[in-house]
């Protein structure tokens, strides 16, 4: 059986949004915030390890729904501005 073609490709928008909360917390803070303190709340908040939060981060891993939907609260974003589709070209 032939394998099926998806002509999308999938859009990954966390590095924006963990620099604005790395400026958020930065703010509320008074003092700076590393990256590894961004990966470490929304870790916390979502469940999982920090380095799981990287590892989205950096596209080597997609996240199930339900993280994606908890990663988007976390932010306070939306799934679709925070992960999407495209016509892959």
């Amino acid at each position: 059986m032939a394998k099926a073609t998806f002509p999308y490709k999938l859009t990954n928008n966390m590095e924006r949004f963990v620099r604005l909360k790395q400026a958020e917390m930065m703010e509320e803070k008074g003092d700076k915030v590393t990256l590894q303190e961004v990966y470490q709340a929304a870790g916390e908040f979502c469940g999982v390890q920090p380095y799981t939060i990287s590892m989205i981060k950096s596209g080597a891993y997609r996240p199930s729904i339900i993280l994606a939907f908890l990663l988007a609260e976390f932010f306070g974003t939306t799934v679709d501005e925070l992960f999407g589709i495209e016509p892959e070209n």
